[in-house]
């Protein structure tokens, strides 16, 4: 003898509508702060004419895959509300900020879960050193220079580029 039995459904009960507003309008603000981490940056570029620096030796050749800390000789770079006087400098086309270093095979800084304070990224991509390949770094006019000399992407051409950040505007 099978015994049966019958399942019923009942819609819930409605909710209080205040508590529902409330929820909302808290989640709207925690959503806009949490976007608000480095509202007042955007990208931007600029045309020019390529001026090779000579500075300090960040990296010679043989420096694939690598991290170094570059101090600033003079003053401050403010990043976020944050001054620093060092950036760290990976190999792979990008700096850093803050206490936490980024991983030597870190090819996405910007997308990365690693809790560094900040990145700026010119190219992120897994890069090598080529002939004649070198990252330097200097400080001039207030700003603070970070070239890349002869960079490879796999099997690509050699590249030249800089990160510059401005000290007196943290841009």
């Amino acid at each position: 003898n099978m015994k049966r039995e019958r399942l019923h459904f009942q819609p819930s009960p409605k909710g209080n509508p205040v508590k529902a507003s409330l929820l909302v309008v808290a989640f709207l603000c925690m959503s806009a702060w949490a976007s608000a981490q480095v509202a007042d940056y955007a990208f931007s570029q600029s045309n020019g004419t390529y001026a090779a620096i000579t500075g300090t030796t960040v990296f010679s050749s043989g420096w694939d895959d690598n991290v170094a800390t570059y101090n600033i000789p003079s003053g401050t770079f403010t990043f976020n509300g944050t001054a620093y006087n060092y950036v760290k400098v990976n190999s792979n086309g990008y700096v850093t900020f803050g206490t936490t270093t980024s991983s030597t095979t870190s090819y996405t800084p910007i997308s990365s879960t690693t809790g560094y304070a900040g990145a700026i990224s010119a190219f992120g991509i897994d890069l090598d050193d080529g002939t004649s390949s070198s990252v330097v770094a200097t400080q001039s006019g207030g700003e603070v220079i970070i070239q890349w000399i002869n960079a490879r992407r796999r099997n690509g051409d050699a590249l030249n580029w800089q990160i510059r950040l401005n000290q007196t505007t943290g841009s």
